[in-house]
């Protein structure tokens, strides 16, 4: 009986087995957090874009309410430009400043219902608005 017992302590069959069960957990909790952050940070990258864009386009405007439409123009025909962004989900608020002669451009993006949320839970996410602030200057020089 003995022997057997000391055959049982040096088996190495299914050490492979249990490597992998206490490795694997640490893994796929890595590479969920490289898909899930890379999502996040696509979509925040691509909405900066759209912000910047949108902040190019209210420059041929004369008044706030002209900025405003031009901003709104943009936003529509750009619908499948942007990765990840629902247009559909962008808030779109133009102001400008007389003082510096220059327009303010702030968009708001909802993502819920974003492939983002799939991560919600398992990964420590942001809000559920992301916020982009763009600004153009009018000045002559």
């Amino acid at each position: 009986m003995y022997a057997n017992y000391r055959r049982y302590i040096r088996s190495i069959s299914g050490a492979s087995a249990v490597e992998f069960a206490l490795i694997a957990p640490v893994f796929l909790f890595l590479i969920a957090a490289v898909v899930g952050y890379g999502l996040m940070f696509l979509t925040a990258i691509s909405l900066q874009q759209l912000g910047a864009d949108v902040t190019r386009a209210t420059i041929g405007g004369a008044t706030q309410g002209e900025k405003a439409n031009l901003a709104d123009g943009l936003l529509t025909s750009a619908t499948n430009e942007y990765v990840l962004i629902d247009n559909t989900r962008v808030q779109v608020d133009v102001d400008y400043d007389l003082g510096n002669e220059m327009t303010v451009v702030h968009l708001q993006y909802d993502i819920t219902g974003h492939p983002i949320e799939i991560f919600r839970g398992i990964l420590p996410m942001p809000e559920n608005t992301f916020h982009v602030r763009q600004t153009i200057s009018e000045h002559a020089l």
